[in-house]
C-alpha cells in the first residue's frame, strides 16, 4: 500500500511538517491551490493523506499540536480534502513541538489501516463509545474508505457502567498514590473502571500497588500502558477463578562464550544458557503472582524449529556435522533437564519442543503463510524500520549466524533471510499458540529485545539480559 501526504503550498505549518516526513523518506506532495475547489483524488493502492492548519479550538486540544485522523475532522476539513482517506489537522502554532515525533504517531496511525481490525478498533484509538460519534465514525469509514458498518459488522457498543463509585476511586487513588507515579496510578484506576472482570476497591490496590512496585523495580519490563492494562486484565481474570498460562518460548542450548553464542553446536547434557538466564527473572515474577495467590500454569517451549534454519544452510559453524537426529535429540534432553528444575521447586508446567506441541506439516502450513505475510509487510515504512533496527541491535548475533559483515540497512542477501525467518519462527508460533489459547487466559514471558515488538497484540511481560554478549 502506497502512502501519500499531501498539503496546501500556501499552508506554511502543514508544510513545516510535510518537510519533516519527507526527511524520513516519506512520499510528500504540495500542491498550489489556484484551481476553485480543487480535489484530489487517490490512486489505486494508495492512501492520500491531507495535512491541513486548523483553527478550530474543538479538534486541537491546549498543548496538542495535531489531531490526526479523527472521523470529527470531516465537518472542519478544507475542500480540496474531500477524496482523501485520512485527514491531519495541525495547530495554528507549533511553538516546541517535537515534530519527528509527533509525525512518528501519524505514521503509526497511518499504518493501522493494514492491520487494524476496524470493527473492533479505529486506526487512532478506541472504537467510539458514545452514539454521536460512532455515527460520525461509520460516515468516516463509509466516506473515505468506502466500507459499509454492515459489511464489517460494526455495531455500536454504549460505554459501560463504571465499576466504582467517586468515593472508591478516591479510596484507590489515595493508596496507590503512596507509589508516587501518577501515569500509573491513572492506568490502573482507568482499566479497573472498565474491566469487565470482578474487582473490588481491596483487589484493585492490592494488584495495582504490587504491580506498580514490579514496574519500578525494572527486572521484569512492562512496555506500554496497552500492556499493563493487558496485564491486569490477565490478573483480575485469574482471581476471578480464570487459571493463568504462562507461554515461554526458549532458544536451543547453544554454545556460546564470553561474547554471546557462537552457534558452533548444542550444549549436551544442558538446561542452556538462555534458561539459566531466564529462571531467576521467572522465579521473580512467580513470586509476584504468588503475593496475589495466583498459581499459575506454565508452557515453555523450546525453538526446535531452528532445526529448519540449519538444514536451510544457517549457522555455518554446524554444517556437515549435525543430522536432524542429533539436534532434536539434544533439544529433547534439555526439555527433560529443564522439566527436572522446575519440579525440584514445585512449579506446575510443561516443557516441550515445539514440534511436539504442533505436528510438523501444520507448523511448516502456518511458517509459510506468516512468511507470505511479513513479505508483504515489509514494504511498509514500519516494519522496515523494525528490520534495520533490528540488525542493528543484533549485528553480532547475526555476524557469527551468517559468517559475514552485517549492514543494516543494506544487509547481505544471506543475513536478510537469516532475520526473515527469525521474524517468522516467532510469528508462526505466536499464531499457532494464540489459536489454541483463544479462549483462555494467558500471556507470554518473553527476553527484551527487539523481536518482542512482533508480541505487541498480545499480552506479555519481559525479563531482561543481564549477561553481556549476544545472546
Amino acid at each position: 500500500m502506497r502512502i501519500r501526504f499531501v498539503a496546501d503550498k500556501n499552508d506554511k505549518n502543514a508544510c513545516q511538517a510535510l518537510g519533516v516526513l519527507e526527511k524520513s523518506g516519506q512520499e510528500v506532495s504540495v500542491f498550489e491551490k489556484s484551481i476553485q475547489n480543487i480535489k484530489l483524488q487517490p490512486e489505486a493502492q494508495e492512501i492520500l493523506v491531507a495535512v491541513f492548519t486548523s483553527p478550530e479550538p474543538k479538534l486541537i486540544k491546549r498543548g496538542h499540536a495535531s489531531r490526526t485522523a479523527s472521523h470529527r475532522l470531516m465537518e472542519y476539513s478544507p475542500e480540496w480534502a474531500s477524496s482523501c482517506q485520512m485527514l491531519i489537522a495541525v495547530a495554528q502554532d507549533f511553538k516546541d513541538t517535537n515534530l519527528n515525533g509527533m509525525v512518528k504517531e501519524w505514521l503509526k496511525i497511518v499504518n493501522n489501516l493494514e492491520n487494524v481490525e476496524l470493527a473492533k478498533v479505529a486506526p487512532w484509538g478506541p472504537k467510539p463509545v458514545s452514539e454521536k460519534r460512532f455515527n460520525l465514525y461509520c460516515e468516516w469509514l463509509e466516506k473515505r474508505l468506502g466500507l459499509s458498518s454492515e459489511s464489517l459488522n460494526l455495531n455500536f457498543t454504549p460505554r459501560p457502567s463504571p465499576n466504582f463509585t467517586d468515593g472508591e476511586v478516591k479510596i484507590i487513588k489515595n493508596a496507590l498514590r503512596v507509589k508516587k507515579d501518577k501515569r500509573l496510578t491513572y492506568r490502573i484506576i482507568k482499566t479497573a473502571q472498565s474491566t469487565p472482570y470482578p474487582v473490588g476497591v481491596e483487589s484493585t490496590i492490592l494488584t495495582g500497588t504490587r504491580l506498580i512496585d514490579l514496574i519500578l523495580e525494572k527486572r521484569i519490563l512492562i512496555e506500554s500502558d496497552l500492556q499493563v492494562e493487558r496485564i491486569l486484565n490477565c490478573l483480575w481474570r485469574g482471581l476471578s477463578g480464570k487459571s493463568l498460562q504462562i507461554i515461554i518460548p526458549l532458544c536451543p542450548a547453544w554454545t556460546y562464550d564470553e561474547n554471546g553464542y557462537n552457534f558452533c553446536g548444542l550444549e549436551e547434557n544442558s538446561k542452556g544458557i538462555c534458561y539459566e538466564m531466564m529462571s531467576p527473572e521467572l522465579n521473580h515474577f512467580l513470586s509476584f503472582l504468588k503475593e496475589l495467590n495466583l498459581n499459575p500454569k506454565l508452557l515453555i517451549w523450546v525453538a526446535d524449529i531452528e532445526w529448519l534454519d540449519l538444514e536451510g544452510g544457517a549457522y555455518v559453524a554446524m554444517q556437515g556435522s549435525w543430522s536432524k537426529e542429533k539436534f532434536m535429540s539434544y533439544v529433547q534432553k534439555q526439555c527433560e533437564l529443564v522439566a527436572q528444575d522446575l519440579a525440584s521447586r514445585s512449579i506446575s508446567g510443561e516443557v516441550k519442543p515445539l514440534l511436539k506441541v504442533f505436528p510438523e506439516d501444520e507448523y511448516l502450513r502456518e511458517q509459510a503463510a506468516q512468511e507470505k505475510l511479513y513479505l508483504s509487510q515489509l514494504k511498509s515504512s514500519e516494519t522496515k524500520k523494525h528490520f534495520s533496527n533490528t540488525l542493528k541491535m543484533e549485528a553480532v548475533l547475526y555476524k557469527k549466524q551468517c559468517g559475514v559483515f552485517v549492514d543494516p540497512v543494506n544487509p547481505h542477501p544471506k543475513v536478510k533471510d537469516a532475520l526473515i525467518k527469525d521474524m517468522v519462527s516467532h510469528l508462526a508460533p505466536l499464531a499457532l499458540l494464540t489459536k489454541l489459547y483463544a479462549n483462555d487466559n494467558y500471556l507470554f514471558f518473553l527476553q527484551s529485545g527487539p523481536f518482542a515488538q512482533l508480541y505487541e497484540k498480545v499480552p506479555y511481560v519481559l525479563w531482561r539480559v543481564l549477561r553481556k554478549g549476544a545472546f
